[in-house]
């Protein structure tokens, strides 16, 4: 009975549709190295470590650019949120060995972020370009970014 049950069910649901998830390319890894970089030096920026003041203010364009790639990667491979994730938080540990390892030789650790950034700083920057600083009272859109006081 129940394995009848059972046959019955699998011929009913018939093969699986779902397409298998394809592997990275080179591209995603790439991709997800630029994140797991981004994120570290949004971290130190964040934390106010002077090293990381040599490079723009990647806080705000990391978190987006993240989520872009993230969505991307995930999109053209099929691969779970999760897996991405895990391929981050990777890349994230790859970049810190790096890092100490830098620092147990007697390097600047810096120096490896700087190679790194040499890399994804034209990504980050073809995907998301920095915007000049807004002029206090200048017109963005509809909003002024400082508008002036209300008359009382």
């Amino acid at each position: 009975m129940i394995l009848t049950l059972w046959m019955t069910l699998q011929v009913a649901a018939g093969p699986s549709s779902a397409p298998l998830p394809k592997p990275l390319t080179d591209q995603h890894i790439r991709d997800i190295g630029c994140v797991a970089t981004l994120g570290l030096l949004a971290d130190d920026q964040r934390r106010g470590i002077a090293a990381s003041r040599r490079f723009p203010d990647v806080t705000a364009r990391g978190r987006k650019y993240a989520g872009i790639v993230g969505d991307r990667v995930v999109f053209e491979t099929g691969q779970p949120v999760a897996v991405i994730g895990l391929a981050i938080r990777r890349a994230v540990e790859e970049r810190q060995r790096l890092a100490v390892a830098a620092s147990d030789q007697g390097k600047d650790p810096t120096d490896i972020l700087g190679g790194l950034m040499a890399d994804c700083l034209p990504l980050l920057n073809a995907v998301i370009p920095e915007q000049p600083p807004a002029v206090p009272g200048e017109q963005t859109g509809n909003v002024t970014a400082n508008p002036p006081e209300p008359a009382q």
